[in-house]
């Protein structure tokens, strides 16, 4: 089939980034005949993507598809409602005796007035998930708030810590079987 993309509402990513990311493309003498709905829905998920990692986190992508009467040829809009761009306000962490101020803020990949890219966030996340479980903190617990100011631009972070108690390993034992099947 033959296939038509227009964009419609990209101001802040350009056309050529999206197409890029696109497998679906529009026909033409190197493009695919086959249209595959699972590949445009993966290319969907891969533009909304882009938007978050860009700091534009309440983007809204859509999307229509026109075929002709004789199924041959199929239209593609693809409608985005950018939004705002965001960047990270103010950081803050409670409950935290472990993990100093300065330590979370080494694990943590996001600072004041960078792009709020929600990929970093869930990453630093995980790097404090890490740093707990390697200390020991076998059932700790962190919530988090995120509070997006659309007036400002900005999206502060709250990070709360339940540390509970640290375990330690005191003695490893290892039992060898002195038997086997063979014997």
């Amino acid at each position: 089939k033959e296939k038509k993309i227009l964009l419609l509402g990209n101001a802040q990513v350009t056309s050529k980034e999206i197409f890029n990311l696109m497998s679906t493309k529009a026909g033409g003498f190197f493009a695919s005949d086959i249209f595959s709905d699972t590949d445009f829905l993966k290319d969907i998920e891969k533009i909304t993507s882009l938007y978050y990692k860009n700091g534009f986190i309440k983007a809204l992508v859509s999307n229509s598809l026109t075929f002709d009467d004789t199924n041959e040829h199929v239209a593609i809009l693809i409608s985005i409602d950018e939004g705002i761009k965001y960047y990270v306000g103010n950081i803050s962490i409670v409950g935290n005796t472990a993990l100093s101020e300065t330590k979370f803020r080494e694990q943590f990949p996001l600072k004041e007035g960078d792009v709020f890219n929600k990929q970093s966030f869930f990453e630093g996340l995980n790097n404090i998930y890490a740093f707990y479980s390697r200390n020991g903190f076998l059932q700790f617990k962190c919530g988090y708030h995120i509070t997006h100011r659309d007036e400002a631009s900005k999206s502060d972070i709250d990070i709360s810590i339940q540390e509970d108690k640290s375990f330690t390993i005191n003695d490893i034992i290892i039992k060898v079987n002195k038997k086997t099947r063979d014997e």
